[in-house]
C-alpha cells in the first residue's frame, strides 16, 4: 500500500467513531463509498455497518468482532483491529473532514490507476484520449469502478435521494401542465421529441432550453440544421418581442426611433443570454462520440439537447437506416446513464403521419428500437392550424403519466404559451401554415 495515497490512521478514526456512534453512518454514506478505504477489511467493516443501520440493529464493539471472525479472522486478530479503532476516536466534525480526505485519496489511487492502464493500452490514441476522459470523469463524479451496488446500499442511496427536495438531476421544462404530467426530465433518461417537419419540434426544444438555463441548469444544445446565429435570433424573438421577420431583414423599413427602442431591447435580452448557462454546438456533422467528448467537459451539465436523431452518423456501416438509429439511440442512452443528466433528442415522423393528426409511438421514423430506448416520448402535432395551436402529447412515460397538454404557438415571435383550457380532440382546418 503507497503510504502517500492513504492515510490508514483516517480510516481507523472513521470506524471508531461509528463503533461509538452508529448514527454517524447516514451523515457519511453520500460521501464516503466502501471502495474508499485503502485498508480493505475497514471497508468490509464500514460496509457491515451501513448494513446494521438500516436494519435498525446495533454496531459496537462486539458486533465488529464478530464480524470480523465471519470473514475468517482470529479472535485475537479481529480484537486488536477493533482497539486500533476505538483508540481513534474524534469529533463528529472531524470525521466529516477525515471522510472528505480518505475519498480524496481514493480518487488519487483511482486517477494513478488511470493512468498507468492507460499507458500500457494497445489501443489507438483517439480511444484511448476518449477513454481516458470517461474513466477520470467517473472518478471526478465519485462514481464507483462498477455499478454493483448491495441491497443496503441501493435502498439507502434512495433513501437519502428521497430525503433531498432539491433532487439535482431532475429538469423541468418550464411549462407547468406538460411538467405535472411528465414529472420531469431525470438524469440517465432518454426523452425522445418527435414531429413532423414543420410542427415547431426545434422550437420547442429551445423554449426548453432556454428555460432551464434561466433556472441555473447548464444546458447544452447540438443544432444540425442551424446555426447558432440563428437559434440566438429565435431567442431574442422571443425575449424582445421583436418578430422575426424584423429581425431577418435586419429592421428594414422602420423608422430610426423604432429601430433605436429595437436595439435598446436586444442590447438588454442579449446582455441577458450571456449570462445564461446555455452552450450551442452547431456542427452538422456530429457523432455519439463527438457528442460525448463535448459534454464531458462539463462537471456541471444538466441537460443535453440534440436536433436532430436522423442526422447522427456513426463511424460504422450499416445495411439499413433502421440499424443505425437503432445503434445511435442505445448510444445515447448508455451516455445520459453515464453523465447521470437527461438527454432531449429530437426525431422526425414517418412520412405517412399527417401534420394535423395526432401521431403515434408506430410513426417513430426509422426504427421501433427509438421506442423502446426511450424513457420518454413526446410527440408534436398541429390540433388547429388556424389559430396556431399546438399539441404535445406524451404516449410513453416510464416515470410520470401519459396526456396532452395543448399549446399556442406565436411563430413570429418563437413563444409558446400552455391553453388554460383542457385538450378536447376537434376538426381541424384542412389549409396548412408555414413551416416553423
Amino acid at each position: 500500500m503507497n503510504q502517500v495515497d492513504s492515510n490508514v490512521q483516517a480510516e481507523y478514526s472513521i470506524i471508531g467513531s461509528i463503533i461509538m456512534d452508529h448514527k454517524i453512518v447516514s451523515e457519511l454514506t453520500d460521501v464516503l463509498k466502501v471502495e474508499d478505504f485503502s485498508y480493505r477489511l475497514l471497508g468490509q467493516v464500514y460496509e457491515h455497518a451501513i448494513s446494521r443501520y438500516f436494519s435498525n440493529e446495533i454496531f459496537e464493539v462486539v458486533t465488529a468482532v464478530e464480524f470480523l471472525k465471519s470473514i475468517g479472522l482470529e479472535q485475537s486478530s479481529a480484537m486488536e483491529l477493533c482497539v486500533k479503532c476505538s483508540n481513534n476516536i474524534q469529533t463528529k466534525e472531524t470525521i466529516k473532514r477525515y471522510a472528505e480526505l480518505v475519498v480524496e485519496l481514493s480518487k488519487k489511487r483511482k486517477i494513478k490507476a488511470i493512468a498507468a492502464e492507460i499507458l500500457n493500452s494497445s489501443a489507438d490514441s483517439d480511444d484511448m484520449v476518449t477513454e481516458a476522459i470517461v474513466k477520470l470523469n467517473d472518478v471526478n463524479k465519485g462514481k464507483s469502478d462498477s455499478s454493483l451496488y448491495s441491497m443496503d446500499e441501493a435502498v439507502l442511496n434512495y433513501i437519502n435521494s428521497l430525503g433531498n427536495e432539491q433532487d439535482g438531476s431532475k429538469v423541468d421544462t418550464g411549462f407547468y401542465k406538460l411538467d405535472r404530467n411528465l414529472m420531469g426530465m431525470r438524469g440517465g433518461e432518454l426523452i425522445v421529441l418527435a414531429a413532423r417537419p414543420g410542427c415547431g419540434k426545434s422550437a420547442f426544444s429551445l423554449n426548453i432550453g432556454l428555460n432551464a438555463a434561466r433556472n441555473k441548469k447548464r444546458v447544452i444544445a447540438f443544432s444540425q440544421e442551424m446555426k447558432s446565429d440563428e437559434l440566438v435570433e429565435r431567442m431574442m424573438a422571443s425575449g424582445t418581442g421583436i418578430s422575426m421577420n424584423l429581425l431577418i431583414n435586419k429592421f428594414k423599413g422602420v423608422t430610426e426611433e423604432a429601430k433605436d427602442k429595437h436595439w435598446q431591447s436586444i442590447l438588454s435580452y442579449g446582455n441577458h443570454l450571456s449570462r445564461l448557462p446555455l452552450h450551442i454546438f452547431d456542427n452538422p456533422f456530429v457523432t455519439p462520440l463527438m457528442i460525448k467528448n463535448i459534454c464531458l467537459k462539463f462537471s456541471d451539465l444538466s441537460l443535453v439537447i440534440v436536433d436532430y436523431l436522423q442526422l447522427i452518423r456513426t463511424n460504422k456501416k450499416y445495411g439499413n437506416k433502421n440499424l443505425e438509429v437503432g445503434d445511435i439511440t442505445r448510444d445515447l442512452k448508455m451516455l445520459a446513464m453515464e453523465l447521470d443528466v437527461p438527454i432531449l433528442l429530437l426525431s422526425q415522423l414517418n412520412r405517412s403521419a399527417r401534420e394535423t393528426e395526432k401521431p403515434s409511438l408506430t410513426d417513430l421514423r426509422d426504427s421501433g428500437e427509438i421506442e423502446q430506448n426511450a424513457n420518454k416520448v413526446i410527440m408534436i402535432w398541429k390540433t388547429d392550424v388556424d389559430e396556431g395551436n399546438i399539441g404535445v402529447y406524451i404516449p410513453k412515460n416510464r416515470r410520470g403519466n401519459n396526456g396532452t397538454v395543448e399549446f399556442r404557438f406565436d411563430g413570429e415571435h418563437m413563444r409558446y404559451e400552455e391553453l388554460k383550457t383542457e385538450y378536447k380532440p376537434k376538426t381541424v382546418s384542412k389549409r396548412y401554415s408555414v413551416d416553423y
